[in-house]
This record gives C-alpha cells, sequence and structure tokens, in this order.
C-alpha cells in the first residue's frame, strides 16, 4: 500500500495483524502473544531520549530499549518500499517480538548508552532475526538480487538452517551467536 499520509490506528492494526501472523514463527507463548500487543507507535522522534537523535527520522524503526515503533508521519520514498508495506511492519514487529523472547538483546542497547557502542554483532543478530520472518513467509524472496545485496546474512542463514530456527535463532544470546558463525564475520 503507498500512502503519502498513513494514520497511526492503521499503522496499529497492520502491526497487531503482523503480531498475529508471526507468533507462531516465533513459537510465542500466549503471554508472550499479550505482551506483544502491548506497544506504543511514536510518529516524530523530536521529543525523544537523545540516543535517538541521530536516527534518520524518513525510516520506521524500532526502538529496543524503550519498546516503541517509531514510523514517520509521511512516507517520502513509497517508490524504494512504503512504510506501511508488508515487509516493512514485519521486519519492525520482527524486532518487537525478539526483544519479548529475548531480553537481553536489550542489553547491547544499554552497553551502547553507557558507553557509545554496541557489542560486536549486536546490529548483525538483531536484523538477522528482524528480517528472517520476511523469509519465512515469502514476503520477501531469497532470490532476489537488491534484495540480496542488502540482506545478505538473514538470506545465508536462513537457506542454511530454514524456517523452523527463527524460534532458536530468536531466543540466542550474542555469544551463542558468535560461536555459531551465524554472524558472517564472526
Amino acid at each position: 500500500m503507498m500512502h503519502s499520509k498513513i494514520s497511526t490506528p492503521f499503522l496499529r492494526k497492520q502491526i497487531i495483524m503482523a503480531i498475529h501472523k508471526m507468533a507462531p514463527m516465533f513459537k510465542l507463548s500466549t503471554e508472550e502473544v499479550s505482551l506483544a500487543k502491548q506497544f506504543t507507535i511514536r510518529r516524530t522522534l523530536k521529543h525523544s531520549l537523545s540516543i535517538y537523535k541521530e536516527h534518520d527520522e524518513q525510516i520506521p524503526a524500532y526502538a529496543y530499549l524503550h519498546g516503541f515503533f517509531y514510523f514517520p508521519v509521511k512516507d517520502k520514498y513509497p517508490e524504494v518500499e512504503a512504510i506501511d508495506s508488508d515487509a516493512i511492519i514485519s521486519h519492525e514487529v520482527g524486532h518487537h517480538l525478539h526483544k519479548i523472547v529475548n531480553p537481553h538483546i536489550s542489553e547491547g542497547v544499554r552497553t551502547f548508552v553507557r558507553t557509545g557502542k554496541l557489542p560486536r554483532g549486536h546490529s548483525e543478530l538483531c536484523e538477522i532475526v528482524a528480517e528472517y520472518a520476511n523469509l519465512f513467509s515469502g514476503i520477501r524472496g531469497c532470490d532476489d538480487s537488491l534484495y540480496e545485496s542488502v540482506y545478505r546474512d538473514p538470506i545465508r542463514v536462513y537457506l542454511k538452517y530454514g524456517p523452523e530456527f527463527l524460534p532458536v535463532l530468536a531466543r540466542i544470546s550474542l555469544d551463542e551467536a558468535v560461536r555459531r558463525r551465524l554472524i558472517k564475520w564472526a
């Protein structure tokens, strides 16, 4: 769907639908699904904490540390990929579900707040988990060359381990991800 201005109630509905679709992929418990439905959406970062000041306000995001979705009020680049597309919503919900099943992943962000640096591999693991559901559900394919250049690591891990690995991947520690070489440079 391409909109120049996307309403918050519409995004809320899309996020809830994605949570229901993705819950079985992540093997969420009933309690985890209930928790996943408790979220906020911010449409501006102007009054947010300083750690969000560097974020490009044209790009949707999920804030692990504070547990909110960020979607810009207007979609300035819908020709690239609309911010309310299934792929974008699913990706951001993937981050949200990752935080729910693996609360330790937020520790990396707390480290960033304290030191100014994320632990090595933290961003890579978060992006692999977030994008995995798009591969699992067929929203994205492994053979799209543009997509492949952007999301090489999720595709590589998905092709090696398959869809049934997502619940394990989402709950894995950063140390274990490095030990298993899920992060390419590790």
